[in-house]
């Protein structure tokens, strides 16, 4: 996704002559960290736990990416309504401070 963001913007080449690539999100805030890079592109909740990092902000409108992620439960589980109740506790109201905290965005704000 980064990578195709670049090219649109028209500064890939600048940037790939001085990138350093990471393995993955933490591997890219150690990096930072460590000071192998100055700066680096990856969610905010796998920059949050690095210490030494420090996350300046999701980047702004139209380059602003959000991922989503579902719960689901399997038709014939074993322990539906316990997968049931585990779901509601993890998108219910008492959880949102957390969610937020570790650096996730709400898919629903409002709700």
């Amino acid at each position: 996704m980064f990578a195709a963001l670049l090219q649109k913007l028209g500064i890939a080449k600048e940037i790939n002559r001085k990138a350093v690539l990471g393995k993955g999100g933490h591997d890219v805030a150690t990096s930072i960290a460590e000071g192998r890079a100055e700066l680096g592109t990856t969610f905010i909740s796998e920059v949050l736990p690095v210490k030494g990092a420090k996350v300046i902000g999701p980047l702004p409108g139209e380059l602003h990416n959000a991922n989503t992620y579902t719960g689901g439960i399997h038709a014939r589980g074993a322990s539906r309504d316990g997968a049931k109740a585990l779901l509601r506790t993890l998108v219910g109201p008492a959880a949102r401070p957390r969610w937020i905290a570790a650096g996730l965005e709400p898919a629903f704000p409002g709700a």
